[in-house]
């Protein structure tokens, strides 16, 4: 309804029908009594077709035959030790690789009994994860990084005091980037639990693969090496130093190759590179693609001598992968993955800015567990102008998009190559280096002063949301006339108000009514009125 109000008001009935007339409504199905035909596909027939994620621009299809697909479902059994007594349960969504393969349809191929959780409920309730994992005692179980923050951050002891985890076997960490120190306060919080130290599985994969390319022995736990961050270059020998020197970089190892998989550590060229020395990652194998869906260009660029090239640098430490950074661009934030050129893309719309002149990258300071997403944009005027730019990109890609961008900074120049290409990392690596902190604390002062909060008289209902509101957006000033999108309210930010508010006021709202009524005073307003 809401689609075919906006194609009315913005000339695009013909659009609208020809979506209408496309649409299967699962309410409208009123009968599966037929007899269905059994297919015998060939080995080299498509079994399904993993799409990329994208905001803006058409993604990529990763085609997955079915000899891709067993090959790979062979490979997990087979690196999982999984066996007839393990149980399964996973909370990562069906329409994710790590969800449908690797927590459906291999616990499915190994006849295991298999629990999941949709996405959304342990976004809501993240405690329910470990509450399902004691209740049917489940062996083996996943979460990326994301995951565990989540869970750390909302767990309380007082609903755990039952919980006996002493049967679990393995959480695959995989899907983003790996944080040692997370993992770590994360086992040590569940050891009180009887959870054994060794569960933690860091594991290497992405779509081109089916799922899995790497896994560690089981039962190894999470094992490291820590190198020079100065010395981090392709082609170089990576410098193994102590935890404690300045430079120190802890990263993850992930294991080997899985079964019916190889991997090569390659330069620039293709060629393969020694141990222990960076380069880009190529997989070949059974469980790799033959390609994307009609995009020869991209398969062009993807495919080299030695396999497929995923786009990530890693290296080969005591005959396990490390992972330490990526060639392409990707921006993972809380378990998802956005495509820098997407979030610019994005910004077209806004009037104020110019084409080419913003740029997205993922940064972090050295003490950081996370990334965060940052926009930079061509300004040659002065902060108390900039202002309202951050406010407008904030705004349209909470929006939009469904992410909380962390920082909006000037930049008096973009960073390019010779050929013309945005160079993100440099604008990273001045980030981490403090080279913006003065102008984020002047942004944040005349913010803060634009923001001085003015004395209102508030109603009850104003009253229990802000309190709602401040409490899931602890580091920003709620008001009462205050777009809570201006203020960069994340797509997880958002279901964690609604399941709070909905608490208090039960089917008074739906997510959609949020962005309607952005505001607490509208908000407010809306609900006394549907009382």
């Amino acid at each position: 309804a809401r689609l075919e109000d906006y194609a009315n008001s913005h000339n695009l009935e013909s659009v609208y029908r020809s979506m209408a007339n496309r649409r299967v409504l699962t309410s409208e199905i009123t009968s599966l009594a037929y007899q269905g035909k059994v297919h015998s596909p060939q080995v080299q027939d498509t079994a399904l077709i993993q799409f990329s994620s994208g905001s803006t621009s058409a993604p990529k299809g990763v085609v997955l035959t079915h000899e891709n697909l067993v090959a790979n479902i062979e490979a997990m059994i087979s690196g999982a030790e999984l066996n007839a007594t393990d149980r399964t349960l996973g909370w990562m969504p069906l329409t994710h690789d790590m969800g449908l393969i690797g927590f459906h349809l291999v616990p499915l191929a190994k006849g295991l009994q298999q629990y999941l959780i949709p996405t959304e409920l342990f976004v809501r309730r993240p405690m329910m994860w470990f509450d399902k994992i004691n209740q049917y005692q489940a062996t083996v179980t996943c979460s990326p990084n994301f995951g565990y923050k989540h869970f750390l951050q909302y767990f309380k002891p007082e609903q755990a005091q039952n919980w006996k985890l002493n049967q679990l076997r393995l959480i695959l960490n995989g899907a983003e980037p790996i944080s040692a120190v997370l993992c770590r306060e994360f086992i040590e919080l569940m050891a009180s639990y009887n959870m054994p130290p060794t569960v933690m599985f860091p594991v290497y994969g992405l779509a081109e693969a089916s799922l899995a390319v790497t896994f560690p022995k089981p039962g190894s736990g999470l094992q490291t090496v820590t190198i020079d961050r100065t010395k981090l270059r392709e082609g170089l020998k990576i410098e193994e130093i102590p935890l404690s020197s300045e430079h120190a970089l802890e990263l993850v190892q992930v294991g080997h190759p899985v079964l019916h998989a190889s991997l090569s550590i390659c330069d620039e060229d293709g060629n393969k590179l020694p141990l222990e020395h960076m380069g880009k990652i190529h997989i070949s194998g059974d469980n790799v693609t033959k390609g994307y869906y009609n995009n020869p260009k991209e398969n062009e660029k993807a495919f080299k001598k030695h396999g497929l090239d995923t786009g990530d640098l890693g290296f080969i430490f005591k005959n396990q992968l490390v992972v330490c950074g990526r060639s392409k661009d990707i921006i993972f934030i809380n378990g998802q993955n956005f495509y820098p050129h997407d979030l610019e893309g994005a910004l077209d719309p806004i009037d104020d800015l110019e084409l080419g002149k913003t740029v997205a990258c993922g940064v972090k300071k050295a003490e950081d567990l996370n990334e965060q997403a940052a926009i930079f944009v061509l300004h040659k005027g002065s902060l108390e102008e900039f202002i309202e730019v951050i406010q407008s990109i904030k705004t349209h890609l909470s929006q939009q998009v469904g992410i909380d961008v962390a920082v909006v900074l000037p930049v008096r120049k973009i960073p390019k190559t010779t050929s013309g290409k945005v160079q993100r990392y440099l604008l990273s690596q001045q980030y981490a280096d403090g080279a913006f902190d003065e102008a984020i604390r002047s942004l944040e002062a005349l913010q803060e002063t634009q923001a001085a909060p003015k004395h209102q008289q508030i109603n009850d209902v104003e009253g229990t949301l802000l309190a709602i509101c401040q409490e899931f957006l602890k580091d920003k000033q709620v008001g009462l006339n205050d777009n809570l999108f201006e203020l960069g309210t994340s797509s997880l930010v958002l279901t964690q108000i609604h399941d709070k508010i909905d608490g208090i006021w039960p089917d008074r709202l739906d997510l959609t009514d949020y962005f309607d009524y952005p505001t607490i005073a509208e908000l407010a307003t809306y609900i006394k009125e549907d009382a």
